[in-house]
């Protein structure tokens, strides 16, 4: 089972979704830029890993986009 930087259990199969959503969540908790797109790679790799379209939304909504967390 993949894990993210933490050492917890990820609920994804593709390495590569794994890889952007820790490489997003990085960039989040650093504020460096960069989280969004790749919260998008996360999703593009693998769209029922949850916890990227998670991640994406409450980006979003710490930037006051709540229509597109919602979406």
């Amino acid at each position: 089972m993949l894990k993210d930087r933490y050492d917890l259990p990820l609920s994804t199969a593709s390495a590569a979704a794994a890889d952007a959503y820790v490489a997003g969540c990085e960039a989040k908790l650093t504020m460096y830029p960069g989280a969004l797109e790749a919260f998008d790679r996360a999703i593009a790799e693998d769209t029922g890993f949850a916890l990227a379209h998670c991640a994406k939304a409450h980006l979003l909504l710490e930037r006051g986009e709540a229509a597109g967390a919602r979406a």
